[in-house]
């Protein structure tokens, strides 16, 4: 049986977008030797000079984890792409490797964007952030509605 897109889950949508996104982001960030998490660390890093290790470990959390994101730190201090001044920085060679970087990026996210308007991006993204608020809180805490009125999930499970 063939299920038609629009009746496949939210799941589906946000793995396979997220596919698409990595193995995209990779394929143009491979003429600078970046990965998408190596990228997603340099912008971490040029938005926020000076960030220290661990606001930095935070921020990428959700894509990699500690060892992932001090290998390419290693990397980038190796290969002089930023500096340790109080925090981290881009030096002068990786503010430029950002820069061509970014209007790599910017031309694949306008190809991602094509024929979605900034209201229906917003949309998304506010579900996708309230999807996430919500598995993010404690069991305990989640309603649910049984017969219109709203119980937490401990007493819906524990007749």
């Amino acid at each position: 049986m063939v299920i038609e897109n629009k009746k496949l889950p939210i799941g589906y949508w946000i793995k396979h977008a997220d596919q698409l996104l990595t193995s995209g982001i990779n394929q143009v960030q491979h003429s600078f030797s970046l990965t998408r998490t190596s990228w997603q660390v340099l912008n971490s890093i040029a938005s926020k000079p000076d960030i220290d290790r661990e606001s930095l470990l935070e921020v990428m959390q959700p894509f990699a984890g500690e060892k992932s994101v001090s290998t390419i730190l290693c990397e980038f201090f190796d290969e002089n792409i930023i500096s340790i001044q109080g925090g981290l920085r881009l030096s002068e060679k990786g503010k430029q490797l950002y820069k061509d970087c970014l209007k790599a990026q910017q031309a694949f996210r306008k190809k991602a964007m094509a024929g979605i308007s900034e209201v229906e991006y917003e949309i998304s993204v506010k579900t996708l952030s309230q999807l996430v608020s919500n598995l993010s809180r404690p069991e305990a805490s989640r309603r649910s509605p049984i017969n219109g009125k709203h119980r937490t999930y401990e007493k819906e499970h524990s007749r």
